[in-house]
């Protein structure tokens, strides 16, 4: 779900292990550390709880066609069901990119802009590692 990135917790914490935060940063930090872990853990949960949605209808008896035309109208009621589910999910995916950037927005605020620098670079350098 987290495609192009990493999990805004996970960038925190990149961040918090990385650049000194001191003082009133800190609480700063510390707040935004738990309000984007609570947002994305409902998130990862919406998200958790669609694809079951999916998988679930993918695996049922509705993708059986037996030819008459019972099977036929569950076949195209399942498919029906099966956009509208990956239009949430796309949904979803488009809300992980906005909570990243909300993180990241939000972080620049606390930071000065010699920590803002820092936290670039060790974004950088950690997409840099982990991505060759």
């Amino acid at each position: 779900m987290w495609i192009g990135g990493l999990h805004p917790t996970d960038m925190l914490q990149l961040i918090n292990n990385h650049v000194e935060v001191f003082g009133p940063q800190l609480e700063k930090m510390k707040s935004l550390t738990s309000e984007i872990t609570n947002e994305e853990i409902a998130l990862t949960t919406k998200f958790k709880n669609i694809e079951a949605t999916i998988s679930n209808t993918l695996t049922g008896k509705h993708f059986v066609n037996k030819g008459d035309k019972v099977a036929m109208s569950n076949y195209y009621n399942s498919k029906s069901f099966l956009v509208g589910k990956l239009t949430i999910m796309h949904k979803y995916m488009d809300e992980t990119g906005e909570l990243r950037q909300k993180t990241f927005s939000r972080m620049h605020k606390v930071l000065t802009t010699r920590q803002r620098v820092m936290t670039l670079f060790t974004i950088h350098d950690h997409l840099t590692i982990h991505n060759s």
